[in-house]
């Protein structure tokens, strides 16, 4: 206990002739040490700072003389600039109030006794409000395809105050999990949730922010084949990207196998100019990040102008014999029966007969005549 005494005598005056000075006891008014929770004010408290709405409790208070004025406790949160009325409650006094965000508080009281002897308790204690949530920043975050490995960063700032607890995170709104350390993710596109709190709970409004990442290039295939060919040839170039899609692709067309695709699109009609030719399709594709695969090749197309072209096989008329697994149509064994559409119609044209003849032995299917 710190025991305060105060000696103030008292003078009393008595009528008459002789002048008489009677002097009282002196006034004492004892502050008692008090506990940590001198000060309540928004609970929790944390280091050197509070927080909330809340209350400040002096310690215990007595007085052995006149007695404690308990209509007379005031306090004070700006080091004795401003006074404000207390409320006495059984031997302490309490006063209610607000805390201000990044507010120094050296709080202390004053009491007097009955008498008017007044005295502020020998101690102030020192904290600073904290009310605000921190602020979290995010760094390795994008709104657009990159095509590079990014590094997600958080960083926490409690702008001077009780200082950050705590950085929390989810992936796609997955499960919750505390950040540690800058990460990685594989290609993908991602949501990111997180936010953060500081050591006394104050919690930041969850922020969202986004990666997207694809460093593959995306896959083209062609739809060409190795046979001969009579008239335009149709190709199609078909592209893939699994991960941030396929932007654009480009191909060109030449005989020896070295042009720059420049040509946007992936339907290509090969021709020839000549009676016989043989090209190239060459092509590559770009996905949404910007990645782009090497420069494809096709198989070499060849083209004969000077070949009819057969129209569809019909069957009419004959039969399918033994079930043969190759549905070939035969009319005596080891002998194929076809019906040609020769390309100008003329089906009475023998030239046009014999070449469409000579094209079916030469695919090893004899004819019969």
């Amino acid at each position: 206990m710190i025991e305060f005494i105060l000696d103030i005598p008292f003078k009393k005056q008595l009528t008459g002739l002789i002048n008489l000075f009677v002097i009282e006891p002196a006034i004492e008014l004892h502050f008692k040490d008090p506990d940590y929770e001198f000060i309540v004010w928004g609970d929790p408290i944390y280091d050197s700072y509070f927080k909330g709405v809340g209350k400040a409790v002096s310690g215990i208070i007595e007085d052995t003389g006149s007695g404690v004025d308990i209509y007379s406790c005031e306090f004070t949160r700006d080091n004795g600039v401003t006074w404000v009325e207390g409320i006495w409650n059984a031997d302490h006094c309490v006063r209610n109030g607000t805390t201000e965000n990044g507010f120094q508080y050296f709080t202390t009281f004053r009491i007097k006794d009955k008498l008017g002897n007044s005295r502020i308790a020998p101690y102030a204690i020192a904290y600073i409000g904290d009310t605000s949530a921190p602020v979290t920043t995010i760094y390795g975050d994008n709104n657009s395809w990159e095509k590079v490995e990014k590094t997600i960063e958080l960083i926490c700032d409690d702008n001077g105050l009780s200082g950050c607890a705590g950085i929390y995170y989810r992936i796609n709104n997955g499960a919750w999990q505390k950040y540690n350390s800058y990460f990685t993710l594989p290609d993908g596109s991602y949501q990111i949730d997180y936010y953060a709190i500081d050591n006394l709970s104050n919690t930041e409004n969850i922020k969202t922010s986004y990666l997207y990442q694809d460093r593959n290039a995306p896959i083209t295939t062609d739809n060409s084949d190795t046979l001969l060919h009579s008239g335009l040839v149709d190709i199609t170039l078909i592209s893939n990207d699994e991960i941030s899609g396929v932007k654009e692709t480009y191909y060109c067309v030449d005989e020896n196998n070295t042009c720059e695709p420049n040509t946007l699109g992936t339907n290509v009609q090969v021709s020839c100019a000549e009676t016989q030719c043989q090209k190239y399709v060459r092509y590559y594709s770009v996905d949404n990040a910007g990645n782009q695969e090497n420069v494809k090749t096709s198989n070499l197309i060849s083209i004969d102008n000077s070949y009819p072209i057969i129209g569809k096989t019909t069957t009419s008329g004959f039969t399918i014999y033994n079930n043969n697994p190759d549905k070939s149509i035969v009319c005596d064994p080891g002998r194929y029966i076809v019906e040609l559409n020769i390309q100008n119609n003329d089906i009475n044209n023998t030239k046009n007969q014999e070449e469409a003849i000579k094209l079916f032995e030469l695919l090893g299917f004899p004819l019969a005549k």
